[in-house]
């Protein structure tokens, strides 16, 4: 087992907390396109796509194209906001919480998310784990979620 520590705070952004954050504003911007016409290509300049896993909130593993379509299949019929609430750097990795908001017609769905991203030694993205706290995590969620390939 490794154990990673950190021991101080800083008010600077690290490298890897950088690339989270771009990475996540990416997404938040493709969520208000339209489904079927969004162009993911600029997240991968930052993702190890050939070897990328993302485990999701309900135990689904995606591969990137899977997690492409998974993407596509969420955007475009919510409107997504999302508010960092913390963020740590550590060795290869970032975690980062958010409180997420969706918004789907007359639904409104709220929920905490701690979303953990592994890098290479390139500081490619190769693995992302989601975990979630909801009363309701939304059916279109679910079913996007469930549908790959």
């Amino acid at each position: 087992m490794q154990v990673i520590t950190a021991t101080q705070w800083t008010n600077e952004i690290g490298p890897l907390t950088q690339r989270v954050m771009t990475f996540s504003q990416m997404i938040s911007d493709r969520a208000k396109s339209q489904q079927g016409s969004i162009d993911w290509s600029p997240l991968a300049a930052l993702v190890a796509t050939d070897h990328f896993v993302r485990v999701g909130a309900y135990m689904e593993v995606m591969n990137w194209t899977e997690y492409t379509n998974f993407l596509s299949e969420w955007a475009g019929v919510t409107r997504f906001e999302s508010t960092i609430l913390r963020i740590m750097e550590a060795g290869n990795r970032v975690t980062m919480q958010i409180e997420e908001r969706h918004y789907k017609d007359e639904e409104f769905i709220r929920k905490n998310v701690l979303s953990i991203f592994e890098f290479d030694d390139r500081h490619m993205i190769v693995r992302l784990d989601i975990y979630e706290q909801a009363k309701d995590s939304g059916q279109w969620i679910i079913d996007a979620a469930t549908r790959r390939g």
